[in-house]
């Protein structure tokens, strides 16, 4: 695997292996990820993946950046060799989306602009995989990528607050907002599933690498998974892409 090497600062180096946003580049961001997981390098406090780099914060106590540079060459010169342990990147996620209505007030004006109707675009986002570029902005946040075709323009006016769960699309690209905040993009559902829950032991629902999958769902079958949800019962369905459910 080649990459550049980028010094950020005095305690962290951003590798770079793609300079555009698509998931042939995510995935190998999501490979040297998990293989440097796996590596073990002493010093390594944290990695951060983002859309084409994976940033490596470390202990210049411990390990020097030059020989951290020269460990890290060594992991990617073995990336197409051997597996980095158990990988996230062919793992699937279901989640369920009531679109429209008054959790998606914005889906008129999506089918508008693309010319097509509201089912359509329903239909178009829940039949495509979304895979999840890496987290940020908020907590749990995915920047999910796709190649559904729905790219839309960024609102002249931000709207100040959109609730925790809404789904909003933009650049060939879907967010589900774990907190309530405010966007800039276009609102078209929302999910019952708290993607982020600050009780649970692993408070994030998505990570990096992981594909998902929306499915709608009526206003009945919200409320009720809405209700499981809250409970702590409603598990959504995590399966290998490549073997189906």
């Amino acid at each position: 695997m080649d990459g550049t090497f980028l010094t950020a600062g005095d305690t962290a180096v951003s590798v770079e292996v793609g300079n555009d946003i698509s998931i042939p580049t995510s995935q190998k961001v999501s490979l040297l990820f998990r293989m440097l997981q796996a590596a073990g390098i002493d010093g390594i406090v944290e990695l951060l993946p983002a859309y084409c780099s994976v940033t490596i914060q470390y202990d210049p106590s411990i390990i020097h950046h030059d020989d951290l540079v020269q460990k890290v060459k060594g992991v990617m010169d073995s990336a197409s060799t051997r597996e980095a342990g158990p990988s996230v990147s062919e793992m699937m996620c279901d989640i369920p989306v009531l679109y429209g209505g008054e959790y998606g007030y914005d889906i008129q004006e999506v089918a508008d602009y693309h010319k097509k109707t509201v089912q359509d675009i329903i239909d178009i986002h829940s039949s495509h995989e979304n895979y999840t570029y890496m987290l940020g902005f908020a907590p749990g946040m995915g920047y999910l990528g796709s190649q559904n075709g729905l790219r839309m323009p960024r609102r002249k006016s931000p709207r100040l607050s959109v609730e925790e769960g809404s789904i909003i699309i933009w650049e060939n690209q879907s967010i589900i907002f774990p907190i309530t905040g405010p966007t800039g993009w276009n609102v078209i559902g929302k999910t019952p599933v708290k993607i982020f829950d600050i009780s649970k032991k692993q408070p994030f629902l998505l990570s990096a690498g992981l594909w998902i999958k929306f499915f709608p769902v009526n206003e009945e079958e919200y409320r009720e998974i809405a209700k499981q949800s809250a409970e702590g019962k409603y598990l959504c369905r995590f399966y290998d892409r490549r073997a189906g459910k």
